[in-house]
C-alpha cells in the first residue's frame, strides 16, 4: 500500500501498522462502511468522546494521566484514519489536529 510520505512517518512513530487496511480504504462513497470498520477497533471510544483539555499548569496527576492516555490513543486513531484513506483524502486532512476534527470534516460538519 502506498501512503503519502508525510503520513507514513507519523504512522511509524506512533507504532501504527497499516497492513491490511487497503481493502477498507476510505474513498468517499464508502464512508459509512469505513466508519463502521474504524469503530470496531478498541480505540473507537476516541471518536465518541470530547477531546480532553488540561487547564494551564494546575492539572492533577490523574488528570495528566487521563490526558496522556487520551492523546496517545487519539494519535493512533488519526494514524489509522490516515492509513485507511485514499491519498487524496489524506492530503485534505493532513493538518487537522485530532481524529474528531477529521471525522467532523468528513461528515461535513
Amino acid at each position: 500500500m502506498v501512503i503519502i510520505g508525510y503520513v507514513q512517518p507519523q504512522l511509524a512513530a506512533a507504532g501504527c501498522t497499516w497492513d491490511g487496511l487497503s481493502d477498507d480504504r476510505l474513498t468517499g462513497p464508502n464512508f459509512l462502511d469505513w466508519l463502521c470498520n474504524l469503530n470496531m477497533e478498541a480505540l473507537g471510544y476516541i471518536l465518541e468522546t470530547q477531546e480532553i483539555e488540561l487547564s494551564s499548569g494546575d492539572a492533577t496527576n490523574d488528570q495528566q494521566d487521563a490526558y496522556d492516555l487520551w492523546s496517545a490513543d487519539d494519535t493512533k486513531v488519526r494514524c489509522y484514519m490516515h492509513a485507511s484513506m485514499s491519498n487524496e483524502l489524506q492530503k485534505q486532512h493532513e493538518n487537522l489536529k485530532s481524529s474528531r476534527e477529521i471525522l467532523k470534516n468528513l461528515k461535513g460538519e
